[in-house]
């Protein structure tokens, strides 16, 4: 599977703008306004949320935090409790295994909220902050100074999110 990079992303992006772009101009300057502010900050939250959290994911690997698993995410979909591995023996379980495996679910749980502890910093790092601030202070602009274009808006923002969808499908 041919995994594509940001920056071929990122060039589609543009090539779908540019259609846009001439779309624009059939119509008037607010819908040219509307859809290329709410591209590019549709664009800039996007690049920005890619930026938090592969600074986070390359932060958790370098500490060893996120351990190497044989398994791939398909594989523990179909087979959550890993019940048809071909590496493993039947083994017989008694009574105190199963509550001490239970017990290692609940632990599970907990580290879980400490893992979206450790996650929030991505979250709310400052250049998403930025990013989403852009967003809304362009839209208030827009429509302050009686330049929105409502459709024209959405569909600039439209743009990344309908481009990366139809990217992760090929």
């Amino acid at each position: 599977m041919m995994k594509m990079s940001i920056k071929k992303l990122i060039f589609i992006f543009i090539i779908v703008d540019l259609f846009v772009l001439v779309f624009s101009f059939f119509q008037d300057k607010n819908f040219l306004l509307s859809s290329q502010a709410g591209f590019f900050s549709s664009l800039f939250v996007t690049l920005a949320s890619y930026v938090g959290y592969k600074k986070l994911v390359e932060h958790k690997v370098s500490i060893g935090d996120i351990p190497k698993e044989e398994r791939d995410e398909l594989d523990k979909l179909d087979d959550k409790f890993d019940l048809y591995s071909e590496d493993e023996e039947i083994k017989d379980v008694d009574f105190k295994e199963v509550v001490a495996m239970e017990r290692a679910k609940i632990k599970g749980v907990k580290s879980s909220i400490k893992n979206t502890q450790k996650s929030f910093f991505a979250v709310i790092s400052p250049l998403r902050l930025f990013a989403y601030l852009f967003l809304v202070a362009s839209f208030l602009y827009l429509n302050t100074h009686h330049l929105l274009d409502i459709f024209g808006f959405l569909l600039g923002i439209s743009i990344v999110s309908v481009v990366s969808l139809i990217a992760g499908f090929f």
